[in-house]
């Protein structure tokens, strides 16, 4: 009976990982946290054309990548399995922790720059 209840709690907090994952991803392929992540390295170049170039190739890659990622997802899923996702849905919310980190980082040092 314990076990039963076990993997209903289990299986409740994986849909609400699910579900909370979903909302914070989206917008870092589509949206605000694309556009985000574009200002802050596109500030960082110094309008350096060669480097813009680079930054503009970086997008138009990521954007195919993606593109392929979400066209092959539901053979992904066969082959990585539960688990499979688990552990990249926690690799990629780490790497989604580390951009806000750094967001954070550089909204500090530009509103403090004596604190450098």
């Amino acid at each position: 009976m314990e076990h039963a209840v076990e993997a209903t709690s289990q299986k409740g907090f994986s849909q609400v990982i699910s579900a909370a994952v979903i909302p914070i991803g989206i917008p870092l392929t589509t949206g605000a946290g694309t556009m985000s992540t574009v200002i802050l390295f596109a500030e960082s170049l110094h309008h350096q054309w060669p480097l813009e170039w680079k930054l503009l190739a970086a997008i138009l890659v990521m954007t195919l990548i993606i593109y392929v990622s979400f066209l092959r997802a539901p053979q992904l899923v066969l082959i990585l399995g539960q688990t499979g996702m688990d552990v990249v849905t926690k690799v990629f919310g780490l790497i989604t922790l580390a951009i806000g980190v750094q967001f954070i980082l550089s909204g500090v040092a530009g509103a403090f720059p004596h604190l450098g």
